[in-house]
């Protein structure tokens, strides 16, 4: 089973400079460490609302045994100065990480455009672990069904293995890109009373991908054409 870690970083003073600076030396610096030590880079994105000066890392590795041994070789070249330049910003990064793995595919991706282009959501669902997989199944509904409806479609589904248990996080992609009225609470599983009636909680966060947001979603996209 893959081994996927989701990481997010808060940057501070969270000036549009200063995170924009972030992001040219983070992908400079920290991405192509990351991908040379064996990470790979499934989904990067800033987050547009929560925290301000965040962004999101989707990481997997094939194993939690490839992991460790990405994370000690990232730890050598750490100190071995190979992101001094990305600590000399004089700027606060914060670190926050959680661990899972990817689900079945349930994607709904039809639109085979320019991801990076695209506004996405981050869904983030809470439930009792009763309730776990009658939630997957009526959060199916809403990937067959918002593609028409409202032009959500679902990437990637993904389980956590820590923090709180009976969740899940959902990224979809939005044909709105831009256009904020459309970001309205729940959606795209507004009107899913099937599973609005089994969770306990649901979080929506708007994201920016970044220019080094990788392979996973842009293979989403390109099986859609096939």
């Amino acid at each position: 089973m893959a081994f996927l870690m989701e990481v997010m970083h808060t940057v501070s003073p969270a000036t549009k400079k200063n995170f924009a600076e972030y992001v040219s030396c983070y992908g400079e610096v920290a991405v192509p460490l990351m991908q040379e030590s064996g990470y790979e880079i499934l989904g990067a994105w800033e987050c547009l609302t929560g925290t301000l000066g965040r962004d999101m890392l989707l990481i997997r590795c094939g194993s939690m045994s490839q992991f460790e041994e990405a994370s000690g070789k990232i730890q050598r070249e750490i100190a071995n100065g190979r992101t001094a330049r990305l600590q000399s910003l004089g700027l606060s990064m914060e670190e926050e990480a959680q661990y899972g793995f990817l689900l079945e595919d349930n994607s709904a991706v039809g639109d085979s455009g320019n991801l990076h282009s695209k506004i996405c959501l981050c869904i983030r669902i809470n439930l009792k672990s009763s309730n776990y997989f009658a939630a997957l199944e009526a959060s199916k509904m809403s990937a067959q069904t918002s593609p028409v409806e409202t032009g959500y479609e679902l990437a990637l589904t993904y389980s956590a293995l820590s923090g709180r248990r009976g969740s899940y996080t959902e990224i979809w992609t939005s044909n709105h890109a831009g256009d904020m009225s459309q970001y309205v609470p729940f959606s795209p599983h507004a009107e899913n009373e099937t599973l609005l009636k089994l969770i306990d909680s649901m979080t929506v966060n708007v994201l920016k991908p970044l220019p080094y947001s990788d392979s996973l979603l842009r293979s989403h996209f390109a099986r859609s054409e096939k």
